[in-house]
């Protein structure tokens, strides 16, 4: 019964709202970057089974132009 079982369903990643992209360019010109930092890669030991969700990371020239 185990073979048959699905993969867990994954709820697909909404893009960031015009409020969320302005507080990230207003939050980058305040910061002087031009991106966020790469967070570091978590250990082997600690990471999860599965892959975690990219998520959008906040760059100022990629804003500028959206």
């Amino acid at each position: 019964m185990a073979g048959c079982a699905g993969a867990p369903q994954v709820a697909p990643v909404q893009p960031p709202t015009l409020e969320a992209k302005l507080a990230w360019i207003l939050r980058l010109e305040d910061q002087r970057l031009l991106r966020d930092p790469q967070p570091p890669p978590a250990a082997a030991d600690t990471a999860p089974a599965v892959a975690p969700i990219p998520r959008p990371r906040p760059d100022l020239v990629a804003l500028l132009t959206d």
